[in-house]
């Protein structure tokens, strides 16, 4: 990436002259330069010109200035000024110029410190972190090398911390999107991170207590640290997969004759526990404990070691990053400060960066190892962790942007097979193609049939895939878990049709296969352990499910941790929830948040969690929390009489699985803008410079079944033809131990007939009926009938005006069999929902009354409440 040849003298956002170029990081070059308006020596970082166009790249950059001002903290490198220089219209931000070394250099040098000093330091660090975990922000990168230690201007003091590197930090209300790859150094990244889970300020309380070990000891916690042999996939092998055993323990096993304070193993011991929730909520709460560990602060008084010549420069390193797939790239990423230091010492072997090279098959050889080793240790994030990492191996083929590194000469080498389709050719007209015949078919969909030339242009990319419509040519067994709610109020004949409709389920499963029951009240009782169905199997499980009782309250993640346990234990099988429930939780997970964790968790193991809403009374935003990230279904049961026909569909559907581990990748061609992919869990790697990568999990297939993906780009066309990129679809059939993997491309031809695919039109409008749905029911729970029902009303005219269109098109419902039937279900459940919202329209409370004025729902509006919550999802699928 060229330099921006800022030349000295240049005056830049009108107050900044630049005194000698520094630095060119991954978004911008660096600048020593004097603020003419106090005469100080300041850090100005400036936007590539490359990147100035891609807005999401932008919207880093802007983040990365948001984020270092909004943080209350003088233990947080400040930034003095931010804006869009008028000259050359590149965005740029000033922040103070530091003098001193980071904490990694400083330990090197001066080797482990007193209990004093470190209670001294962590004040400081965790003041930063604590101010900035205030405001919803987690560092997300928190290590020896991103602490500062500034040269203090304060008499009697060597140094104050400084906190580098926010601007890789995520507001916590934006953390939600799944656009990146785990951020992070693989010496103090935690579970969740290697996950691409939840991060949260419990993350960065993971890394602190990693760093008070290693202050105080002057080593790595880790094992695979010492003797400087660590390499990613050791590191985090340890972390997710290893013994945590306490710091004091660890201490001996390393041969550390320097004793640690009493408590701080109480102390660590928190600090890393997997489970986010275990640990300190944040940086604020774990020094408040820590403080009294170490006793009282001792400052250091001796003179910081810097040169008296000052050496600027920015904190370049490799960092390891896992890929949603479990694919570990190299990323060179550029601390956010300018960093006035001496030349960086060598480091020691404990702290040193790791190589970017991640031996892929050093990692599916541990694994391995670590199940034949311990079968019975935490099986679950056992599975969650082949599921991120081992099963993500298997695309390693397919993905020839992503060389895999060579593997250590002392690793043995497993080889990772590709079947390709025997159909994958690329059909001639490029806004459309289709490609594979077993297994899984593909078919993709540009909105646009031509594009006029140099005109930016907002256009959707649709991707269809079908299960094979003939049986499979072998037989995969599945494991069906069956996950009920035992709670009070199941009492009478819905437990009894609950019970019944679960061994019609049994009944319908093949010999061979496995079923599993779970129920649970406020607490998960395993009915029925993983049992292999044959005809005296088959009638013991039935008569274990009849023997079920009614409880007490309801914990729905209770009942869904037993039973992905016993899940994940169940390998080369099809696995499924299924889940009923007709209350809210009111034990265990209570948020829908917290609800999509475990449906990640559960798509992580290519487990499909399919939910059942009993009645009036159950939470439907947490069921769907469930259902989406897993690629499950929903349904509604107004009431017990329809529970029979849902499991008996279900159980059907899991005797023709046609194809495991689905996932539909597609690679944007650079230039292109993403601004949104609709209604499904993906991933997002890349930018629009390089090309953006869309990875969906699709989980399992049956026969016939049907799955979409939307991808809502903007682009401007060339003068002939634009490729729009490629899709790789990969998948395992029943009886195959490796992938096939289908391929398509897309591209638009230029031209101004303004023609549109009707299929993508109605799949659009799929997402635009679910978003109606879903407003329509936000303003019933206010009490908004009247807007509820306008909502629905617009969406119906939306509908009748595109189903008008299409019929008046020549071909266009025998074309596209699918869009014609899409309308009339969206039409049909917007119109349901109508009526019934009318209905409680009519009942409004009499003249006087408070308008829109929230109130208990009423039973029709309940009932409209969850049905539209089931279409919505159906009308998104």
């Amino acid at each position: 990436m060229a330099t921006l040849d800022l030349g000295p003298g240049t005056v830049f956002g009108g107050d900044f002259q630049v005194v000698r170029a520094l630095r060119v990081g991954g978004m911008g070059a660096v600048y020593v330069a004097e603020q003419r308006s106090t005469r100080t020596l300041r850090a100005l970082k400036v936007m590539q010109r490359e990147l100035v166009g891609d807005a999401s790249l932008r919207e880093r950059f802007e983040l990365e200035a948001r984020v270092g001002a909004q943080i209350e903290s003088d233990h947080v490198v400040q930034i003095v000024g931010a804006g869009v220089d008028e000259a050359t219209g590149l965005p740029w931000i000033a922040m103070e110029l530091l003098k001193g070394m980071p904490l990694d250099a400083y330990l090197h040098q001066r080797g482990p410190r007193s209990p004093g000093e470190v209670r001294f330091l962590f004040e400081q660090l965790c003041h930063a972190l604590g101010a900035a975990h205030a405001q919803g922000i987690v560092h997300r990168d928190l290590k020896p090398a991103n602490v500062f230690l500034s040269v203090s201007r304060m008499v009697g003091l060597s140094y104050v911390v400084k906190v580098l590197d926010f601007g890789i930090a995520k507001v916590l209300a934006e953390a939600k999107t799944t656009r990146t790859a785990a951020v992070g150094t693989p010496l103090y990244m935690a579970p969740e991170q290697y996950e691409a889970g939840k991060v949260t300020p419990a993350t960065d309380v993971w890394a602190l207590g990693l760093i008070a070990f290693e202050l105080l000891t002057g080593h790595s916690y880790w094992k695979a640290a010492k003797g400087g042999e660590a390499t990613p996939a050791k590191i985090m092998y340890e972390t997710c997969l290893g013994e945590l055993v306490p710091a004091s323990s660890r201490r001996v096993d390393l041969g550390i004759e320097r004793e640690l304070p009493p408590g701080f193993d109480e102390w660590f011991t928190r600090c890393v526990q997997r489970q986010p929730d275990l640990r300190f909520a944040d940086a604020s709460l774990a020094f408040a404990s820590l403080a009294a560990v170490l006793g009282p602060a001792v400052a250091p008084t001796e003179k910081l070691p810097v040169e008296r010549e000052e050496t600027p420069r920015i904190s370049l390193e490799v960092q390891a990053a896992m890929t949603p797939t479990g694919t570990a790239v190299g990323t060179v990423v550029a601390s956010g400060t300018l960093l006035a230091t001496t030349p960086p010492a060598a480091q020691t072997p404990a702290t040193r960066p790791l190589s970017t090279e991640i031996a892929r098959t050093e990692v599916a050889a541990q694994v391995a190892a670590s199940e034949r080793a311990a079968p019975d240790r935490r099986p679950f994030v056992l599975g969650a962790l082949v599921g991120v990492i081992g099963l993500g191996l298997l695309g390693l083929g397919l993905r020839k942007s992503e060389p895999a590194a060579a593997p250590p000469a002392a690793s043995s080498s497993v080889a990772v097979a590709v079947k390709p389709s025997a159909s994958a050719s690329i059909a001639v007209d490029v806004t459309q193609f289709s490609a594979g015949k077993a297994g899984v078919r593909v078919e993709g969909h540009l909105l646009h049939k031509q594009l006029a030339a140099g005109v930016r242009t907002e256009t959707y990319v649709m991707l269809e895939m079908f299960g094979a419509d003939a049986a499979p040519k072998a037989v995969m067994p599945v494991h069906l878990s069956l996950v009920i709610d035992r709670s009070g109020s199941m009492k009478g004949a819905r437990l009894t049709n609950a019970l019944a409709a679960a061994a019609s389920a049994i009944d319908h499963l093949r010999d061979g296969d496995l079923v599993s029951v779970v129920t649970f009240d406020d607490k998960a009782e395993l009915t029925l352990a993983p049992t292999t169905l044959d005809a005296s199997s088959r009638t013991a499980a039935k008569a274990a499910v009849a023997k079920i009782g009614l409880g007490g309250n309801t914990c729905i993640s209770c009942g869904l941790a037993t039973a992905l346990d016993k899940l994940a234990a169940t390998p080369d099988v099809a696995r499924r929830v299924l889940l009923l429930s007709d209350g809210e939780a009111n034990y265990g997970v209570k948020d829908v948040p917290g609800f999509e964790k475990i449906g990640h968790d559960a798509q992580k193991l290519d487990t499909s969690i399919t939910t059942i809403g009993v009645g009036l009374d159950y939470d439907a935003k947490s069921l769907l929390a469930l259902s989406k990230p897993s690629n499950g279904l929903h349904y509604y049961a107004a009431n017990e009489a329809a529970l029979p026909p849902i499991f008996d569909e279900q159980a059907k559907a899991m005797a023709s699985v046609v194809a495991v581990s689905t996932e539909a990748v597609v690679r944007l061609t650079p230039g292109i803008e993403l601004l949104s992919v609709l209604d499904r869990t993906h991933k997002i790697e890349g930018n629009a410079g390089d090309g953006f990568v869309v990875r969906v999990p699709l989980g399992q297939f049956t026969r016939a079944e049907r799955k979409t993906v939307l991808l809502k780009i903007a682009l401007k066309a060339s003068e002939d033809k634009t490729p729009i990129g490629d899709v790789d679809l990969s998948f395992r059939e029943p009886g195959d131990k490796v992938a096939t993997l289908v391929k398509g491309r897309l591209a638009v031809p230029t031209g101004n007939d303004g023609q549109l695919d009707p299929s993508v039109e109605t799949r659009v409008k799929s997402s635009e009926t679910a978003a109606a749905l879903m407003k329509a029911n936000a303003l019933m729970d206010q009490g908004k009938t009247k807007e509820a029902v306008a909502t629905l009303e617009a969406q119906q005219k939306a509908l009748a005006a595109q189903k008008k269109k299409m019929m008046a098109t020549p071909g266009a419902t025998v074309d596209n069999p699918y869009a014609a039937k899409d309308l009339d279900k969206q039409a049909t459940a917007v119109e349901n929902a109508k009526n019934k919202y009318d209905e409680v329209q009519k009942k409004a409370p009499p003249a006087g009354a408070a308008p829109n004025s929230p109130a208990p729902k009423p039973a029709p509006a309940k009932d409209a409440s969850n049905k539209a919550f089931e279409d919505a999802y159906k009308a998104s699928y």
